[in-house]
């Protein structure tokens, strides 16, 4: 049968328990792959609703786990990004490399580095980070002689490899060796392509967008924008000539290109790729919500910083409730992957609330996401601890403004501990975030004490950034003046004298402010 949501609404009531089982199996016995892409298709459309198509694809799995050509065909079948196939992928996935010769021969090489590839990716969307960084690590480290030797077979496998890596690396927190890795797919895509034009833009695309993405972890902003910038100019032409292959690649580069423009203060035209964004991935998710549902609530996320960057709170409003539905679904469902997305939403929803004068509402959401984050970060500090000291300056922005000034002291001191403890982050990416919790803190610290007490933390705020703001003054200008503006202004409740060698330099960039 054809894959059709009415056919396979036909199939799920027509073939329940074990007799549905064992006609399926007899099907796929006389009439091969087929039945199994169907197969596949109903797990994908029934998740949730009916058992039987996991049933049939688990014993389809369990007919073909020794035969390697069978079971290769079944791995190409399931899509790595499914939330339903999500554990049996897992499961061909150890087995493929089980049954993979592992012998020197050349041949065996590269089916054991395939075999790796793909395990860590099913891995890495089970939330298994740190194995699927180590399996990602051996087959890079397999195809590296293999690329040496053929490189017209293999580079582009060992360009794919070093991406999976990157993205590995990122996911945990290792930022230069995710940049590194990134770099290199890169260099080689574009080797590709300038030796044969046309026929690797869309794998160059793909690593300028992951290029775009490490770039920005580093603090390479402006490297970022142009990277994602690349990526959308290479996608563009081929999703208007096939629509369905190179859709979901466009919406991720736009995603990019909208998070660069955001970083760099150009929140308008962040906001205009940001909406098409989320356009492309609405009509996707509506088609497969079982694999874009989590890339829709992402881009709905970004939108919704974007109108908030711009003072668009009620515009931000909508589309920020309607990721956090989706992430709370989604992290019901599967809690070790989505947790990080559910707190990360619940955060960005409470200071849409926040502006919004919705302030209880605001703090309960807060307080859910700092509560996230304390057991992400126990798990894996490296990735999540400055997401935790995001979460609790959102929990002490809405305390101060419900008049709990205390609660909110201990909320900002914790965040700024949180920010110093940090030693895997490039300066650049970590001093704005710090700068920016220690003026935090010293505005809390005078409504609680005196303006004299919060002035060494806003003084620190102003020389934290200082350096930073100094060799990128476009980048942190608007930040650089907000803590100008708070500083003099403690400085005059004070009563305390300007520190002209601090501020003067400063100052020549606020001309007329």
């Amino acid at each position: 049968m054809i894959p059709d949501m009415v056919g396979e609404a036909l199939l799920v009531r027509l073939l329940p328990g074990d007799e549905g089982r064992d006609t399926v199996l007899r099907c796929y016995a006389a009439f091969g792959h087929r039945v199994a892409e169907t197969v596949v298709r109903c797990v994908q459309d029934f998740a949730g609703v009916a058992t039987g198509p996991m049933a049939w694809l688990t014993g389809i799995f369990e007919a073909v786990q020794d035969d390697q050509v069978a079971l290769n065909a079944l791995a190409t079948s399931l899509p790595t990004q499914s939330m339903a196939l999500r554990e049996i992928n897992l499961r061909v996935m150890h087995r493929v490399l089980a049954i993979s010769p592992a012998t020197s021969e050349p041949e065996a090489v590269a089916a054991q580095a395939f075999a790796l590839n793909n395990l860590a990716l099913a891995q890495r969307f089970l939330g298994q980070h740190i194995p699927a960084l180590q399996t990602a690590q051996g087959a890079l480290a397999m195809f590296m002689p293999l690329a040496e030797q053929w490189p017209a077979l293999f580079l582009p496998h060992l360009a794919a490899a070093f991406i999976n890596t990157s993205t590995m690396h990122g996911g945990l927190g290792r930022y230069a060796q995710a940049l590194h890795a990134a770099q290199l797919a890169t260099d080689i895509y574009q080797q590709l392509e300038q030796q044969k034009p046309g026929a690797f833009t869309p794998d160059w695309a793909r690593a300028l967008g992951n290029l775009a993405n490490r770039q920005s972890d580093v603090g390479e902003l402006v490297s970022a924008a142009q990277s994602a910038q690349s990526a959308v100019e290479l996608l563009r032409p081929l999703q208007a000539q096939q629509f369905d292959a190179f859709t979901a690649d466009l919406a991720m580069a736009l995603t990019c290109q909208a998070n660069a423009h955001s970083d760099l203060n150009q929140h308008q035209s962040a906001l205009e790729a940001g909406q098409e964004a989320v356009d492309w991935f609405r009509t996707l998710a509506a088609q497969r919500p079982d694999i874009y549902s989590p890339d829709f609530a992402k881009a709905l996320n970004n939108l919704a910083n974007t109108h908030g960057n711009l003072q668009q709170h009620a515009e931000a409003l909508y589309p920020a409730q309607q990721a956090t539905h989706i992430n709370r679904h989604l992290a019901a469902q599967r809690p070790d992957v989505f947790t990080p997305d559910l707190a990360l939403s619940l955060n960005n929803l409470a200071l849409i609330q926040r502006k919004l004068g919705q302030d209880e509402i605001a703090l309960a959401l807060a307080h859910e996401s700092v509560q996230l984050y304390c057991d992400l970060a126990e798990q894996l500090p490296d990735v999540h601890i400055v997401h935790l000291a995001n979460a609790l300056e959102t929990q002490a922005t809405i305390q101060t403004a419900m008049g709990q000034h205390t609660p909110a002291l201990e909320s900002a001191q914790q965040a700024v501990d949180l920010y110093r403890s940090i030693d895997t982050m490039p300066n650049a990416v970590l001093a704005p975030l710090l700068a920016r919790a220690l003026m935090g803190l010293a505005r809390t610290s005078s409504k609680v004490q005196d303006a004299a007490a919060a002035l060494p933390s806003a003084r620190e705020a102003v020389v934290t950034l200082r350096p930073e703001f100094l060799l990128q003054p476009n980048v942190h200008h608007l930040a650089m003046g907000y803590l100008l503006a708070h500083y003099c202004t403690l400085h005059e409740a004070a009563g305390e004298p300007f520190d002209t060698e601090l501020l003067d330099p400063l100052l020549t960039y606020f001309p007329e402010e």
